[in-house]
């Protein structure tokens, strides 16, 4: 019964959003209005009756005030005596500039009127006669705008000695009416320092504000989206603003957050157009094995947890397509404020998915009172590689320095442009192209368009944003399109109820991601060991008269395929719809106790397509035109709602306030998805499940559900001691009843030095805080029960698939242990401040999976097991060396380490492997008990007790049949950021460099390269004389000399001496420059525009160090905590473009 309530209140309220919305929407229209200027009018022709004729003079203001739009400057301290003048009025109506006479002559005082404000001053000792001016108007505008030129709305600015003033529009704009000769402008803003500029005969000034760096009051979104002081806060949490992830683009926005945030770690994967970008939050766990993304934080967006699905996650070396992750079909251009939580506090208030940090996300809603405003902001990038493959182009095709026309390695002649006979059949002089893959690629494009209209009054906002990205990746014919809409409304129902409504609607469009690592079809793997005489030039036309793929090399099931038939005759199309929903109901109904209620959907629609063309012919084998030849079509549906509430209630009683907060989630996941491919094809250029060899159709449907009740208490004692604690408690479908149930405590302590106790001048804000939780973990759907798939097998047969593994109904949830510990300092009149933290985690009970005896009828079984504990340091330093009016220097340092340790796996377990296999010719990733996490072993050379390398009698080195050998690990000693911005009036200029040092990780890029002869490293002793430094089986010294083809071909290929291609992953890059230039309202005026910035911004513009020739050490080989292995990687690119931003 209470299961079908809940459902029918989600129905209701789903279907509920779509009227809450356009009712929200028409009430803008309805509750709008247009200000109308006051007409300034002069005291003459203003009359006005007073109720007494003998007054005060401060009583005549008062009454005139009353009675008029007349307002009186007065400076009452210095007028004090003047004020209290009894002025004898003549009886009934007078002028207002009759009465300011009389008064000016019995109370000795004089007045000047500017528009509706009358100045009151004391009549000067040589003035006998009384003195009423009245001036003429004129008017200023101009702009304000904040250290990164965006116009600041609600800035205060007034006429100084007068109440005369004007606020800035949404887009900062002012303008005000001023006496003839001028005066002292005031700019005024909360948070901001105040500035006052002298007009003189200027019309337009603009004005940029600087931070108050004195108001240390920062409000910053914590947890379930609740705006906190982040002096109260137990736990590191840091924010960036939205317009610094949109400043230099890049197509997945997570890109721009590497090198900002102390302690997260970006991994681009670098695979084109769409391509998954990784995040990992302190690490990401340590997780031993898990669903993809299991290391990834959970997304938040206005509340709504967002699915962050992953596809870049492949843990073997043959390749796959990468799809890209969900958190890209966030718009960027909606997002206001990004907060990262990385400590215990995320997974007290979000559970399990937040174990591994959670990312909050704010986006943007109108404005109250600000009228209609538009804005666009469009950007036009290109992509160029950053670093190209080290290949030499000095040897030719063949082997042992003879050239040989089937030979697919680059042991040939010297290349000196001599006549052969080439893989044609035609007589063409041999030579070697270095910028082959350059002139092969195409510049990349990015094309950004987004348009911003927002509105509101005091009743209700709306915003609508509509941003489209039309992007051209380096591989010719790869694109993206992506379509994103947003529409948000507020509405101030009632004085006590308000309502937030948004629907975000994303299509994104994806025409041939290219292929990864070892997959035939993937270029790059491909052209690294193509005979160096082999041009991509010459292998177009792709296609022969008989339609058949033309290649270099006698074709086989496994050859690698014409880069030009890949990208033209092949085929990957995706096409996702994105749809998020979100409404929030608020009631407040005491002061002191108030509520919301919200719901939020994730809906996800994808249809994908994959094509390998028939006319592949098998020259080697089946003599076949429709080798290879495959179709895959899928279409998936996932769907998650969360209805959650919250009540609170606040006191105050005396120095404590204290706040108590309770709320519950109920969460429903679903899933859908029906796929088929088949192979083998019958007829060229027909695509169709029906046709074809082998047809293997599919369908998978998963759901779960999670209940959830929490409660937190906020307790602050004298604005300087601040407590916090959590609880929250989960009831999953994912787990037997008897363990279904599973907790979250937490709890954070904050003390403010500087508020508590006298600190000596240097120190400005002192805080110590720490933070203490335990959360859990639990199943993926479907993870308790053995599972059997039905197909349709050969000759029509029905079979069932037998499970494969063996699963223990009374499996528990992972639980984690966190703490943390912190210090915040801000110095020097908070010119430089500092914030410090140190934590740990422990992971135990982890839900792995192991293999079994085959005997068992099973491959394998899930336990609860094993103990991976972090520990890291993170540290932020900001500060402003420079601060004046007109200019502003801004730097911040961050600083982060983490160490993954694997204390304990089980009983007889002492190794797990986290990428690759026990078949896996070249590496493993392991986690050994008792050692560092992520431990890499292979193949090394056979060696003596010494330690000297064994060589035969030839000596060429010999390969040692264990592939247990320490290779390295894959964890990084530390992780930097310098971050400089410049502000000097219209001009911002900014750059980010970005440090990670230390980790290690196998290049099988390398490893292919070199047995080929591709390798720029294969060019020394062709002609012999490599002496080894080794030994010979009876332990003598090696004397004899061979040739680089002799070495390498030993020690490199798919099963290499691994010690060989192990590369350092230290780098530093300039991540990030910009400079933009918004201009002032003296050339913006007499246009259609308020607001006119200009850019030019570049990311990923250079590698200052890196120890890897030819390789960017970020390439990864998928986005998992196993990183550490490069195989065929995507060159990363380089960003480079314009921006121009206009407000209307």
């Amino acid at each position: 019964m209470k299961l079908k309530l809940i459902n029918a209140i989600t129905m209701i309220t789903k279907y509920s959003i779509y009227g809450l919305l356009f009712q929200a929407l028409f009430l803008n229209l309805v509750l709008a209005n247009t200000g109308r200027a006051q007409k300034n009018i002069s005291v003459r022709e203003v009359k006005v009756e007073l109720n007494s004729d003998d007054l005060t003079v401060n009583d005549i203001f008062m009454q005139i005030e009353e009675k008029s739009n007349f307002r009186f400057a007065i400076d009452k301290s210095d007028l004090k005596s003047e004020l209290k003048q009894v002025v004898d009025i003549k009886a009934g109506e007078n002028a207002v500039s009759d009465i300011l006479i009389q008064v000016s002559k019995d109370s000795k005082t004089k007045f000047r009127q500017v528009n509706n404000n009358i100045t009151v001053s004391r009549l000067g000792a040589g003035n006998a006669e009384a003195i009423l001016t009245i001036e003429q108007e004129r008017t200023v505008k101009g702009m304000v705008t904040d250290e990164d030129n965006q116009g600041i709305p609600g800035v205060n600015v007034t006429l100084k000695g007068t109440t005369s003033g004007s606020v800035t529009d949404n887009d900062g704009n002012y303008i005000i009416s001023l006496p003839e000769e001028g005066g002292t402008l005031i700019f005024s803003f909360i948070g901001m320092s105040t500035q006052e500029v002298v007009v003189g005969s200027r019309s337009v000034i603009d004005i940029t504000m600087m931070q108050d760096a004195t108001q240390m009051s920062e409000i910053i979104v914590s947890s379930l989206g609740i705006e906190r002081d982040k002096k109260s806060l137990g736990y590191f949490a840091q924010e960036i603003k939205g317009d610094k992830i949109v400043a230099a683009r890049e197509t997945n926005f997570l890109n721009n957050i590497s090198g900002r945030v102390a302690g997260v770690d970006i991994q681009k994967t670098g695979n084109g157009p769409g391509g998954t970008t990784g995040i990992l939050i302190r690490g990401g766990g340590g997780f031993l094995t898990g669903a993809p993304g299991k290391n990834q934080p959970l997304f938040v967006v206005d509340g709504i947890p967002i699915d962050n699905y992953q596809t870049a996650t492949s843990t073997n070396e043959y390749g796959a397509t990468d799809n890209g992750n969900g958190a890209q079909h966030i718009n960027p251009d909606d997002i206001e404020t990004m907060t990262i939580l990385k400590g215990p506090e995320a997974a007290a208030l979000y559970g399990s998915r937040g174990m591994t940090g959670v990312v909050l996300i704010t986006t943007k809603k109108g404005s109250k009172g600000q009228g209609l405003g538009v804005s666009y902001s469009g950007s036009f990038t290109f992509e160029s590689p950053l670093v190209m493959p080290d290949m030499q182009n000095e040897y030719a095709q063949g082997a042992n320095g003879v050239y040989d026309v089937v030979s697919t390695n680059s042991w040939g002649p010297k290349i000196t442009g001599q006549t052969v006979t080439d893989w044609t059949g035609s007589d063409n002089p041999l030579s070697a192209d270095p910028d082959d893959l350059k002139n092969y690629l195409q510049t990349g494009t990015n094309f950004t368009n987004s348009i911003n209209v927002t509105g509101g009054n005091d009743k209700a906002t709306f915003r609508l944003g509509y941003t489209n990205l039309d992007s051209k990746g380096l591989v010719p014919n790869s694109t993206l399109k992506r379509n994103m809409i947003t529409i948000r409304s507020t509405a101030q129902l009632t004085e006590k109820f308000k309502a937030d409504a948004k629907i975000s609607y994303n299509n994104e469009k994806v025409y041939n991601r290219p292929e990864t690592s070892g997959s035939i079809s993937n270029i790059f793997a491909g052209y690294i060991t193509r005979p160096r005489n082999v041009q991509f030039q010459h292998l177009d036309p792709w296609m022969d008269d008989n339609g058949s793929m033309v290649n270099w090399s006698p074709i086989s099931f496994n050859t690698r395929r014409n880069p030009h038939w890949v990208t033209n005759e092949d085929s990957n199309e995706d096409n996702t719809d994105r749809i998020f929903t979100m409404i929030k109901l608020d009631y407040t109904f005491a002061p002191w106790l108030k509520a919301f209620a919200r719901y939020g959907s994730d809906f996800r629609s994808a249809q994908r397509e994959d094509t390998k063309a028939y006319g592949v012919y098998d020259e080697l084998g089946s003599q076949t035109r429709n080798n290879g030849s495959n179709y895959f079509a899928a279409n998936t549906r996932s769907t998650e709602t969360n209805i959650d509430f919250l009540v609170t209630a606040s006191k105050t009683f005396g120095d404590l306030n204290i706040a108590l907060n309770l709320g519950g989630n109920s969460r429903h996941n679903t899933f859908f998805e029906t796929a088929g491919s088949t192979g083998l094809l019958d007829l060229p250029g027909v695509y169709n499940l029906s046709f074809g060899s082998f047809n293997r159709p599919q369908s998978n449907k998963a759901e779960s559900r999670i209940r959830s009740l929490y409660g937190f208490a906020n307790f602050g004692f004298r604005d300087y001691l601040f407590l916090d604690l959590t609880y929250r408690n989960d009831w999953s479908s994912n787990l037997d009843e008897d363990v279904w149930s599973f907790s979250y405590p937490s709890a954070s302590l904050s003390f403010v030095l500087s508020d508590a106790v006298a600190l000596p001048s240097v120190i400005s804000f002192a805080k110590i805080r720490g933070a203490v939780s335990q959360g859990a973990s639990d199943l993926d759907a479907y993870q308790l029960s053995p599972t059997y798939s039905i197909s349709r097998g050969f000759l029509n047969v029905i079979s069932t698939s037998t499970p494969s593994i063996l699963f223990d109904p009374k499996i528990k949830p992972e639980f984690v242990t966190s703490n943390e510990f912190g210090l915040d300092l801000n110095l020097l009149n908070n010119r430089l401040g500092i914030e410090l933290a140190a934590y740990s985690k422990v992971i135990t009970d982890q839900i792995i999976q192991l293999p079994v005896p085959g005997a068992t009828g099973y491959q394998f079984k899930i336990i609860n097991a094993g103990e991976v504990e972090s520990k890291g340091f993170e540290l932020m330093v900001s500060g402003s060396p420079v601060q004046t009016s007109d200019f502003q220097w801004n730097i911040m340092i961050n600083y982060a380490t983490n160490d993954m340790t694997v204390n304990k796996l089980d009983d007889g377990i002492e190794r797990l492997l986290l990428q690759g296999d026990e078949s896996s010719r070249a590496i493993r990733i392991v986690a050994d008990e008792g050692e560092p996490f992520g431990n890499i072993y292979g193949r090394d050379f056979q060696r003596d007790d010494n330690g000297n390398i064994i060589v035969d009698d030839s000596g060429i080195p010999l390969k040692s049949a264990d592939k247990n050998s320490f290779m390295g690990n894959i964890q990084q000693d530390f992780t930097m950021g310098f971050i400089n911005d410049f502000t000097f009036r219209g001009i911002n200029f900014g750059f980010l460099i970005d440090w990670k040092q230390g980790g290690q990780f196998y290049s099988q890029s390398s490893a292919f390269m070199h047995a080929a002869g591709t390798h720029q490293g294969t060019v020394a002793f062709r002609d012999g004389g490599l002496l080894v430094d080794g030994v010979t089986a009876d332990g003598s010294k090696n004397t004899n000399t061979i040739t680089s083809q002799q070495y390498w071909q030993a020690v490199a290929g798919a099963e290499p001496v691994v010690s060989e291609f192990m590369l350092d992953a230290t780098s530093i890059r300039l991540r990030e420059a910009y400079i933009s230039y918004t201009l002032p309202q003296s050339l913006v005026s007499g246009t259609p525009f308020n607001r006119v910035s200009v850019g030019i911004t570049g990311r990923n513009l250079w590698l200052i160090k890196s120890d890897v020739p030819g390789i960017d050490p970020e390439t990864s080989f998928s986005v998992s905590n196993a990183r550490g292995w490069e195989n065929g990687a995507f060159p990363s690119t380089q960003v480079y473009g314009f921006n121009i931003n206009l407000g209307f």
